[in-house]
C-alpha cells in the first residue's frame, strides 16, 4: 500500500515537471507522457520550443542538428561532412548549403489531371542540372494515343511543375515516318556538351509491340530537341523465322547513362532465349563513342532463380546510374499470363558489360503502394551525395501516378 502511493506521488512529480510553471495550476496543462528537454506544455499538449528540433521535418527550414536539437538555417558545407549530424539524410547542395535529401510527402506525387484535365502522366526519368532537378515524363489526354513528352522542374523533388507548359517533344508529322503515332520513356543524358534524349516510338499500333523502336534526339538547352535522323536502334528480324537474336523481336525503353568517355545506352529487348526455350526479355547494351556505335549485345538475362519464366517474362524499364566505377541497373520485373509489371529490381556490374549481380529481392512490389496495386514500373534513380532517391511509376483503377521515396 505505501509502495502504491509513492509511485503515484512521483509519477505526479514527473508529469508536471513537464509543464509551463506559469500554468502547473490548470490541469489542462498537465502533459501526460511528459514534456522532453526542449518541449514546453501547453493546453495539455507538449510543443517544441522556438528553433528546437527532433528532425528535420520540425525545422521550418535549414535542418535539424541532431546533436543539439536546434534547426541551422543555412549551413555552409563544401561536402556532406560539413552538414550537422541528422536523423534523415541531408547533402550538401551545388550552392554550399546542407539540405534535407527528400522532405516529408505523401505518394503520389503527380497523378491523373495534374497539369491538364485529362493527363496521365508515366514513364519519369530525372537528372540533377545545373542545381534544378528536371524531370522528362509522358503523358496523353484522356488516352488519346497521342503521347507527347514534357519536361518539369523541382527545388525540393517533391512539388513539380511544367516548365515550359507544353511538351517539350512530339510524334513526327511526316505521314511516313516510323515514329509517327507517339512518343514514349523519355531518358535524357548530357555527353560531350549537349543533352541527348532517347525514346520509344512506334508508327501506328501501340500494342503491336514488334514495331517498337528507339529513338535519338540532341538539344542545347532541354527544351528544342532536333531529331537524329541517323540514329536506329529496332529489332532485327520481327517477322521473319526464329533465329535466336536476343533482340529479334521487340527493341525498346532506353536508359542512357555516361561512363567515363563514352554513352552507354541500355534498352530491354525480347528475341528467342534457348535456354528457357522460349522468348526472354532481357537487357542490352550499344555504346557510344561520340562517333559512333557499338552493335547491340545482351548484357543482363533474367536470374532464372528469382524470377523463372514459367512465371515471369523478364524485365522491362531499365535505368542506369554510374556510381562509385560501378554501372547500376535499375528495372521492373514483369509477369506473365497476364503481362503485368509487378516489381522493382537491382543489379550491379563493375563493367557494365557482364558479371551482374542481381538483388536476392526486390526494391519495391505493387502491393508495397496503394497507387501501385496493379503495376508498377519505370524506376530512375538520382544519387545525391551518398543518397539515393528513386522516382517511379504505376497506377491503379487507371490513375497512372508517379511517386518517389529513399532508396532503402
Amino acid at each position: 500500500m505505501h509502495r502504491s502511493v509513492f509511485i503515484v506521488l512521483v509519477f505526479l512529480s514527473i508529469s508536471f515537471a513537464g509543464c509551463d510553471d506559469d500554468d502547473s495550476s490548470n490541469n489542462s496543462n498537465v502533459c501526460d507522457p511528459v514534456c522532453d528537454s526542449i518541449s514546453h506544455c501547453e493546453n495539455g499538449q507538449c510543443l517544441l520550443n522556438d528553433g528546437a528540433c527532433h528532425s528535420t521535418s520540425d525545422c521550418t527550414e535549414g535542418v535539424c542538428n541532431t546533436a543539439l536539437n536546434q534547426c541551422d538555417t543555412e549551413v555552409e558545407c563544401f561536402e556532406v561532412s560539413d552538414c550537422p549530424q541528422s536523423a534523415v539524410p541531408i547533402y550538401c547542395s551545388e550552392i554550399n548549403t546542407c539540405e534535407e535529401v527528400l522532405p516529408d510527402h505523401s505518394n503520389p506525387i503527380i497523378e491523373t489531371n495534374d497539369f491538364f484535365a485529362g493527363s496521365n502522366r508515366n514513364d519519369p526519368h530525372v537528372l540533377v542540372d545545373n542545381g534544378t532537378y528536371v524531370m522528362y515524363a509522358s503523358a496523353s489526354a484522356n488516352f488519346d494515343e497521342n503521347v507527347k513528352i514534357y519536361r518539369l522542374v523541382s527545388e525540393d523533388l517533391i512539388n513539380w511543375e511544367l516548365s515550359p507548359e507544353y511538351a517539350v517533344f512530339e510524334k513526327n508529322s511526316d505521314p511516313m515516318a516510323w515514329d509517327r503515332k507517339s512518343v514514349e520513356t523519355p531518358a535524357v543524358v548530357k555527353f560531350d556538351g549537349l543533352y541527348h534524349l532517347f525514346y520509344t516510338s512506334y508508327p501506328e499500333n501501340y500494342a503491336d509491340a514488334t514495331s517498337f523502336q528507339i529513338g535519338h534526339a540532341t538539344s542545347e538547352d532541354g527544351i528544342v530537341w532536333t531529331r537524329d535522323t541517323n540514329f536506329e536502334l529496332k529489332p532485327t528480324d520481327p517477322q521473319g523465322e526464329v533465329n535466336l537474336d536476343f533482340n529479334q523481336f521487340v527493341v525498346g525503353e532506353p536508359a542512357p547513362v555516361v561512363v567515363g568517355s563514352n554513352l552507354h545506352l541500355y534498352f530491354t529487348a525480347v528475341g528467342a532465349n534457348a535456354s528457357v526455350g522460349t522468348t526472354l526479355q532481357v537487357i542490352g547494351l550499344t555504346v557510344f563513342n561520340g562517333d559512333t556505335w557499338t552493335g547491340p549485345v545482351s548484357v543482363l538475362t533474367p536470374d532464372q532463380d528469382l524470377w523463372p519464366r514459367e512465371e515471369y517474362v523478364g524485365y522491362s524499364t531499365p535505368n542506369a546510374l554510374y556510381s562509385n566505377n560501378q554501372v547500376h541497373l535499375y528495372f521492373d520485373v514483369v509477369k506473365a499470363d497476364p503481362w503485368t509489371q509487378v516489381a522493382i529490381s537491382h543489379a550491379v556490374s563493375d563493367d557494365g558489360f557482364s558479371s551482374w549481380t542481381t538483388d536476392s529481392e526486390p526494391i519495391f512490389v505493387r502491393e508495397d503502394f496503394t497507387w501501385t496495386q496493379e503495376e508498377i514500373r519505370s524506376p530512375s534513380v538520382i544519387e545525391l551525395q551518398s543518397t539515393r532517391v528513386i522516382f517511379f511509376a504505376g497506377h491503379t483503377d487507371l490513375n497512372l501516378a508517379i511517386g518517389v521515396e529513399l532508396l532503402p
